[in-house]
């Protein structure tokens, strides 16, 4: 899960994306994709993300529901709320649901800026490590 955080915070440095999940491709050729859209991008084609879609570009693209993208989202999540969460246990799918929206409110806000981004991905990164056995 750090590795994925660690990989979603560098893509959020690189390019920070509101209102969809990720940007593929630059200049005039740049779009954004929504999460419906992802089985038509390559995770060489990302060249921004949202909050969310950094974490599911971190993890792999084709494992956007898988429980690694799950529980390193939970861990987002505590971040950005400050409600603690157990890095690695699985919570039911409604309140994962829950918490994706949340995160994606929380990125869209229009007062948010990258940098918070980019900190609330190396939180939940060291929530992360510091989880881990030494």
């Amino acid at each position: 899960m750090a590795d994925v955080l660690a990989a979603a915070a560098a893509l959020v440095e690189r390019g920070w994306v509101r209102g969809a999940w990720l940007r593929v491709g630059t200049g005039e050729d740049a779009r954004t994709v929504s999460s419906g859209s992802l089985t038509v991008v390559t995770d060489d084609d990302v060249t921004g993300a949202c909050l969310v879609g950094a974490v599911v570009h971190g993890a792999g693209l084709s494992r956007v529901s898988s429980q690694l993208t799950g529980r390193s989202l939970d861990v987002v999540w505590q971040s950005v709320s400050g409600v603690p969460v157990r890095p690695g246990r699985a919570c039911a799918p409604e309140v994962h649901r829950a918490r994706v929206r949340d995160l994606t409110r929380w990125n869209d806000a229009g007062s948010r800026r990258r940098d918070e981004v980019v900190g609330a991905l190396r939180t939940a990164e060291g929530h992360v490590r510091g989880a881990l056995p030494a």
